[in-house]
């Protein structure tokens, strides 16, 4: 079982990790490779789904 520090933990990880993906989206040259592009996408969905799904856990577990 998750604590609350392992929970804390995992979110701002999870949110540094995405910052760091949104400032790859200020980079121009990631849309001159779509590839590149479509994966950075994916990337920043992921994130984003396992940063909710920590929150709905983190208060599940806290209701």
């Amino acid at each position: 079982m998750w604590d609350e520090t392992k929970f804390h933990d995992a979110i701002e990880e999870t949110e540094l990790q995405i910052a760091g993906l949104t400032e790859r989206f200020g980079d121009e040259n990631i849309y001159k490779q779509p590839e590149e592009f479509a994966r950075l996408q994916q990337q920043m969905a992921e994130k984003k789904d396992y940063l909710e799904l920590l929150y709905r856990a983190y208060e599940h577990k806290h209701n």
